[in-house]
């Protein structure tokens, strides 16, 4: 899964996780937040905003706490996610981690 930190407004970040093999589908993201513009921070922003580094960024343990959006296609399955250190990862199941972070499940994703 990649982990990538969104940012909806000023001081307003989430997380939108999406399937290593697929990338993100920024219409379906805007439609499924009810936003009309999100962006992606720079890489010192993210830092700030996750207390992770590009390449490890996770929901676990992100410090504060960020809201999630899961792609809809890993729900029910076991995914791997950034464990916060780099060349490590985490098994986690996808909906343990839908309640955990009472996350928004929608189809956020496309092939590249």
């Amino acid at each position: 899964m990649k982990s990538l930190l969104l940012r909806t407004g000023p001081d307003d970040y989430l997380l939108a996780l999406v399937p290593g093999d697929r990338s993100l589908d920024w219409p379906k993201v805007r439609r499924a937040l009810g936003v009309n513009r999100v962006t992606l921070p720079d890489a010192e922003e993210a830092f700030r905003a996750t207390g992770y580094r590009r390449g490890t960024i996770t929901p676990l343990g992100c410090s504060p706490t960020r809201r999630v959006l899961l792609d809809a296609s890993v729900v029910g399955r076991r995914i791997g996610l950034g464990s916060g250190v780099a060349g490590r990862s985490a098994l986690v199941y996808a909906d343990a981690l839908v309640r955990a972070y009472d996350a928004v499940v929608a189809d956020i994703s496309a092939s590249p």
